[in-house]
Parts: structure tokens; sequence; C-alpha cells
């Protein structure tokens, strides 16, 4: 798998899980204050982690999503030295 695929796939992925959240509020109404003031910090904290070079859930590496990932699409990806060598 090389980059554009993995691209295409992360596009989808948290593409539908934007449907999904966008249904979930086209149900259930807006977010209350409380709810949106919580997605501003988690993302202003994701791209802080991004930027410093953080793992994006303190405390716990980022190879749980990545593995979660795998799993689920039931990928094959070859290790980034592979890749690069």
């Amino acid at each position: 798998m090389d980059f554009a695929q993995i691209r295409a796939l992360l596009t989808e992925h948290f593409g539908q899980r934007l449907i999904k959240a966008r249904a979930e509020m086209d149900k259930n109404g807006r977010l209350n204050s409380g709810d949106q003031a919580a997605h501003l910090n988690s993302a202003h904290f994701a791209q802080e982690a991004l930027l410093e070079g953080w793992t994006l859930t303190p405390g716990e590496p980022d190879d749980r999503w990545v593995a979660a990932l795998i799993e689920r699409y039931d990928l094959s990806i070859q290790s980034l030295r592979e890749l690069a060598g």
C-alpha cells in the first residue's frame, strides 16, 4: 500500500465518520455549547500534537489507533523502513 492509497483510505474513513456525525446532528439537533467546546479543544490539541510530535492521546502510543485501522480494513502495510529502503 503506497502513500496515495493510505491517504485515500483515511479520507474515506474520516469522511464516513463525518457523514455519521452529521446524521446524528440532523436527528438530535445541534451540539450544545459544552460539546462544541470539547470538540474544539480536541481539534486544537490534535493540531498542537502534530506540530510538536506528541501522540494524539496523551499517555498512549499512536500505534494503537494505527493497529485498529489496519485490523478494521484488513490491510497489509509494509514497515516504513521497508518503504524507505
